[in-house]
């Protein structure tokens, strides 16, 4: 019997797989959602063995996992084994967010400015990507925006506010873990990154600064809510 597709039995709509997630992906995946989540702690200890077996995995990918949630500022590694979950702090953040904002919104109306055609056209496929992937892959979404930030401030041509720029974004990453765990925000975050690269298109420098700025406020004001919202969950007791 032929299994060519005909009026009476159509082609599947099913859509492509673009990608397959490594044991270790599914690992990270699995522990960072378990600290957005609150139901790993901040300050609990997290041992490669324990952490193994609980996900019924072997110790490489857990170790593998846990560097990158280092890097992500989610856990710190201890000198006597093993890693911790940080504990947030709102003060720290708002510090880190209300620097940021005041510098990146200084940056996008240098960038309105220098930025070039291959710039503005890869902001444009960032932005395109973002759209594609919105509702289901936070961290590639978590990339994407990383990667839109750091091409504005590329743009901007000043090696000592990227290095500046650049030391702030990577104490703030623990917390935008958090945020884009928000479909509201994740949805302004993503629109507001396509009206941004109109306004470079147009040379509109003093909106871009106006909209640059509101974006980072919203940005903290989303974060703060997934701070308190963690801190919630982990005070329901168990």
């Amino acid at each position: 019997m032929s299994s060519m597709s005909s009026p009476l039995n159509p082609p599947l709509r099913l859509a492509a797989v673009t990608e397959r997630l490594t044991l270790a992906d599914q690992v990270y995946s699995s522990i960072k959602q378990a600290i957005i989540s609150g139901d790993l702690r901040p300050g609990e200890r997290l041992r490669e063995i324990e952490v193994a077996a609980s996900l019924g995995a072997s110790r490489t990918p857990v170790r593998e996992a846990l560097s990158r949630l280092e890097q992500d500022g989610l856990v710190q590694s201890l000198k006597t084994g093993g890693s911790i979950v940080v504990e947030l702090s709102i003060s720290e953040m708002r510090e880190i967010f209300d620097l940021i904002q005041v510098l990146e919104t200084y940056a996008v109306k240098a960038a309105s400015e220098r930025i070039t055609p291959d710039q503005l056209e890869r902001l444009d496929t960032i932005c395109s990507h973002a759209e594609q992937v919105l509702d289901s892959n936070y961290d590639k979404i978590g990339e994407l925006n990383r990667t839109f930030h750091e091409l504005i401030i590329e743009a901007a041509g000043s090696q000592r506010l990227t290095l500046l720029i650049g030391n702030l974004r990577s104490a703030m990453q623990p917390y935008r873990a958090l945020a884009l765990h928000s479909n509201k925000f994740r949805e302004h975050s993503v629109r507001d990154h396509r009206r941004i690269v109109d306004l470079l298109k147009n040379g509109d420098t003093e909106s871009l600064g106006l909209l640059m700025e509101k974006h980072l406020g919203e940005a903290q004001e989303a974060t703060l809510e997934a701070i308190q919202a963690q801190a919630e969950r982990i005070a329901v007791p168990q």
